[in-house]
């Protein structure tokens, strides 16, 4: 399967590749930005060499379970901007210079599905939610879906 990366803005991107030991969700995505002169990957599973190659990288993710390609790339952590996940030992990721939000589980482009809310319940998952329209997102960016704009999370109410 062929990667194909795309810029969503200038300066930021994503594409998606096949997850290796998944069969209900074949494929992920990822993203990447630039910052200081590095490329940081967040949550990278294979990451194109036509974005990568040449390039210092740096590593973050948004919980431990989705370091995916990370430990074959060698690449320091990256200081990032988070705020808590709905999940516990996740986080979501804040690019202010984007205006964008970058989600690992907790928001699959839209709501979670009831089954994955466990002991925490629906108005839970909104709270959570709600919390976040407090920052000046412009996109949101989920792991397992399709990148949006505000009202992706907006609808997710």
């Amino acid at each position: 399967m062929d990667v194909l990366v795309a810029e969503l803005r200038p300066g930021l991107w994503t594409w998606t590749a096949p997850h290796p030991e998944w069969h209900e969700q074949p494929v992920v995505r990822s993203y990447a930005f630039e910052r200081e002169g590095a490329l940081v990957l967040i949550d990278p599973i294979s990451p194109p060499g036509e974005l990568t190659a040449d390039r210092e990288l740096q590593v973050a993710l948004t919980c431990p379970w989705h370091a995916r390609s990370a430990p074959g790339l060698d690449a320091p952590d990256a200081e990032v901007e988070s705020r808590p996940g709905f999940y516990p030992d996740e986080r979501v990721i804040w690019l202010s210079e984007q205006g964008a939000l970058v989600f690992g589980d907790s928001f699959p482009g839209g709501p979670v599905p009831d089954e994955w809310l466990g002991d925490l319940t629906r108005d839970d998952y909104r709270a959570w939610l709600a919390g976040l329209l407090d920052l000046p997102a412009e996109l949101a960016l989920p792991t397992h879906g399709d990148p949006g704009g505000r009202e992706l999370l907006e609808r997710a109410l």
